[in-house]
């Protein structure tokens, strides 16, 4: 009886293992990979795009660094980058720039592969050192071009 038991919890465990096998690799499937257009020069915008390549090859969330353009799902390109402070002293980094997607968004995308999308990036209450939540906003409106993630009112989409 005992062996048994011990069977069917090693056949459960098993299938358990199976299935968070199975949701982790669906997960890293949705992963977008970025190829990130680094500017010339030593101005502010070069200096911040180089620190959001940094916090990109770091990261582990929705959108990864891609090493090649033929690895590419999108090729960003930011095109401007200012800070500001509101009347409170809260700091307002703002990200313009533009993305091509090179994979084909999944039905009812906002972009088509081949579109070059402006995009705007905005982060309130930042410390100077900190541009991971520019690479989360950065990989929720990629996943929405893609199709991978509906827009809601809440992040300024429909």
């Amino acid at each position: 009886m005992a062996r048994h038991v011990l069977r069917r919890t090693t056949g459960f465990l098993a299938a358990v293992l199976g299935a968070v096998l199975l949701t982790g690799s669906a997960a890293s499937a949705q992963q977008i990979r970025v190829l990130l257009v680094i500017p010339g020069g030593s101005g502010q915008l070069a200096r911040q795009v180089a620190r959001f390549d940094d916090a990109l090859r770091k990261a582990n969330g929705r959108i990864v660094q891609a090493h090649t353009l033929a690895d590419a799902d999108a090729v960003v390109q930011f095109t401007s980058y200012r800070r500001a402070f509101d009347d409170k002293g809260e700091s307002e980094d703002w990200w313009y720039g533009q993305f091509k997607l090179l994979r084909p968004p999944v039905r009812d995308a906002q972009a088509t592969p081949g579109t070059s999308p402006l995009f705007q990036l905005l982060v309130i209450g930042r410390e100077d050192w900190e541009v991971e939540p520019a690479v989360e906003l950065l990989g929720r409106a990629l996943a929405r071009a893609l199709g991978l993630e509906k827009a809601t009112a809440k992040d300024g989409g429909v």
